[in-house]
């Protein structure tokens, strides 16, 4: 093989590797520029369910569960000692959109069998009211034997969702 085609390979590898997952936060236009971030808001659960949207998607995605999810939410919060429970405050996730690619085609297709990914609404319901909500999306378009398994798709799309979950809330931790 020659230099310049070894070169154009890798080039495509890390291109794909930088496009191959995706995450943001963002907020309604009527709500304001700044990120508030409650450090002294104490969660005292998490409860994440489906839109009527995202529960019709639920019977295409059995892999995509509402529980691992919300686990993973929960330690994120509990890492920043944020998580105490029995208080009246709870962290509220609604699931809008969903997708889980089969393990084959995202084995043996990869991101051209499109992406996996889980977007919705998160707000504090508290005694004293709502906060405005934020969106929360996180995607994973990678394949492959290391990259397509469930677990693996999975488990990255509930961490990151939950690692800018915690950050929204929280800012980076310490």
């Amino acid at each position: 093989m020659s230099k310049h085609f070894l070169r154009c390979i890798l080039f495509s590898a890390a291109t794909l590797a930088l496009v191959g997952c995706a995450s943001g936060v963002s907020r309604q236009a009527g709500s304001s520029g700044v990120t508030p971030h409650l450090s002294s808001e104490r969660i005292g659960k998490v409860v994440v369910r489906l839109s009527p949207e995202a529960q019709s998607k639920a019977a295409d995605n059995p892999g995509f569960s509402t529980e691992e999810l919300a686990s993973v939410i929960r330690n994120q919060i509990g890492h920043r000692n944020m998580l105490e429970s029995g208080l009246p405050t709870a962290l509220d996730v609604e699931v809008k959109d969903l997708r889980v690619r089969s393990t084959a085609a995202a084995v043996l297709f990869g991101f051209m069998a499109g992406n996996d990914k889980v977007s919705g609404d998160v707000r504090l319901r508290g005694p004293n009211g709502d906060t405005t909500p934020f969106t929360v999306s996180a995607s994973y378009a990678l394949g492959g034997l290391a990259g397509g398994q469930s677990g693996n798709r999975l488990s990255w799309l509930y961490e990151e969702f939950a690692k800018l979950v915690a950050v929204e809330l929280y800012g980076e931790s310490k």
